[in-house]
């Protein structure tokens, strides 16, 4: 058995980024591709942070929401984030597109910014 599939549009994938839309986005367009830019790569670190526990599928789901919350990936706008802006991370409602973090989260992603 091989881990490469064949989609419906003749492109070879490996088996996981087959079964949905986000999955074929993320294996085609970014999945082994270089990140230099540092946006991307600390786009890359808030998604991989946010993910432990939690599907990769879920995270791909809503990084829009999540893109929103991290000021567009902006670490010189997350590093400048207040008491306000980080208790209001805390607070959004279940409904909200950005996955439920520990308390504890949001602060270290801030401190990765200044530590870099």
């Amino acid at each position: 058995m091989t881990d490469l599939v064949t989609g419906e549009d003749g492109k070879a994938r490996c088996r996981w980024g087959r079964p949905t839309s986000c999955f074929r986005d993320y294996h085609d367009g970014e999945w082994g591709w270089p990140v230099t830019d540092e946006r991307r790569l600390y786009e890359k670190l808030c998604l991989e942070c946010l993910q432990s526990g939690l599907s990769w599928a879920l995270i791909l789901r809503k990084r829009d929401g999540i893109r929103d919350a991290f000021a567009d990936f902006s670490p010189d706008a997350v590093a400048a984030f207040g008491r306000k802006e980080l208790e209001g991370l805390l607070k959004r409602p279940a409904s909200d597109p950005q996955p439920a973090q520990a308390r504890s989260d949001h602060p270290k992603r801030q401190g990765n910014r200044r530590d870099a």
